[in-house]
């Protein structure tokens, strides 16, 4: 009978029968060199894990990439919407209601005015909630 191997290794038979076996097998290295590649194997390993958190670390850290792109929405935010704790504009309602004399518009305006008070309520319990106490 033939014996072939169909996954011949640097010419060499993976055949447990054949004169040659893997333990012959040195590649060429030294055990000198195959320790400083089981050992550096790793500490690469080691260097690049660190160069990718120092990297990601810095993108979403405080004052980062992203960090910079959400407070300037929420600055762009806080700059156009009037805060709801703020009682300017119910006073500004109020002041508009009266000098006016049509019941349509005196009407808008209690509904405008009723709607700021409950914006008022809910984020006046919100923040007091929200906030520690302070003696």
């Amino acid at each position: 009978m033939m014996e072939f191997d169909i996954f011949p290794l640097n010419g060499y038979s993976h055949n447990p029968r054949s004169s040659q076996s893997m333990h012959d097998i040195s590649l060429g290295f030294t055990v000198r060199k195959k320790l400083l590649v089981l050992a550096g194997a790793p500490c690469l390993g080691l260097v690049v894990l660190g160069i990718v958190a120092f990297v990601l670390f810095n993108t979403v850290k405080v004052n980062g990439k992203y960090y910079k792109q959400i407070v300037a929405g929420k600055d762009l935010v806080a700059d156009i919407l009037p805060p709801p704790e703020y009682v300017i504009e119910s006073y500004l309602v109020a002041l508009q209601m009266i000098g006016e004399t049509k019941t349509s518009e005196i009407d808008e305006s209690i509904r405008r005015s009723n709607a700021l008070r409950t914006e008022y309520d809910m984020r006046h319990s919100y923040w007091s909630a929200a906030l520690p106490i302070v003696s």
